[in-house]
């Protein structure tokens, strides 16, 4: 059932004309502003969070939030992503790990406006990340999470690769946000064991 609902849902998914996709960018950013989702952030805190030279003055740090990169007629991120680095948040990127004999894993690494990409083993955009270290799942404040399907109970549908059903339980305290198109919302998934629902 679930390979089924997959395919529909990517057949209408691939179907949307670039402008509607582009135009839904910006709506999914209102929307989240709308929602009250996102943790309220200083924004001089950017240029506060130092070590003074003489107090040694530790100043806290933005809250950390998790997106994706849009990929293909995914719901896209760009404008979040744009948006959030503007207001002052610290923002990171899932990256995923598919070595041969292991479990394939995913790890968030963080980014800024300055960050360049590569596809990744699926096409995927992501964060060239050399010399930098992942950040702790402990840390993490809010995550957008992408799939093909949600229904109303929070229950997601995602591309079977089981990536964010292992990296969610790392981050118990962050707020879960599925984005996705109105189509993708369905009156109720079929759910396992193992997956993690959705807080909004």
């Amino acid at each position: 059932m679930k390979s089924q609902i997959r395919k529909n849902m990517l057949g209408r998914r691939n179907n949307l004309p670039l402008e509607y996709i582009q135009k839904s960018g910006a709506a999914f950013y209102e929307n989240l502003l709308k929602s009250g989702c996102l943790p309220s952030v200083n924004p001089m805190q950017k240029k506060l969070r130092q070590t003074e030279a003489l107090g040694k003055i530790l100043y806290p740090k933005p809250p950390l939030v998790m997106l994706y990169h849009s990929f293909r007629k995914e719901a896209s991120t760009m404008t979040i992503k744009d948006r959030l680095l503007e207001k002052g948040f610290d923002l990171c990127l899932p990256v995923t790990f598919s070595g041969a004999g292991s479990q394939p894993d995913m790890q968030a690494y963080p980014i800024t406006r300055k960050t360049r990409f590569a596809p990744d083993a699926f096409g995927v955009p992501t964060p060239l990340f050399q010399d930098v270290l992942p950040v702790d799942p402990s840390q993490i404040s809010l995550i957008i999470v992408p799939g093909v399907a949600f229904d109303p109970q929070g229950n997601r549908l995602g591309f079977g690769k089981g990536f964010y059903d292992r990296f969610l339980p790392r981050a118990p305290q962050a707020l879960k946000v599925a984005l996705a198109y109105d189509f993708q919302l369905i009156h109720r998934l079929p759910r396992e064991p193992w997956d993690i629902k959705m807080d909004y």
